[in-house]
């Protein structure tokens, strides 16, 4: 069987259409990172029969 090797991949630049900024790549990384240090401190921090600790007992 012979089948031929598939042509390069040509990405459709439109010049009308913004790139993303810069700030949205650090943004988009350093979010789960910022949730997940939140979490800690707030399970450092509450108590644990706290109202404001409604996920877990």
């Amino acid at each position: 069987m012979d089948v031929p090797a598939p042509e390069l991949f040509e990405a459709d630049e439109r010049p009308d259409r913004p790139k993303p900024g810069f700030g949205a790549t650090p943004a988009t990384v350093l979010l789960p990172v910022v949730l997940m240090i939140g979490k800690a401190l707030a399970d450092i921090v509450l108590a644990k029969g706290s109202v404001v600790r409604w996920g877990r007992t």
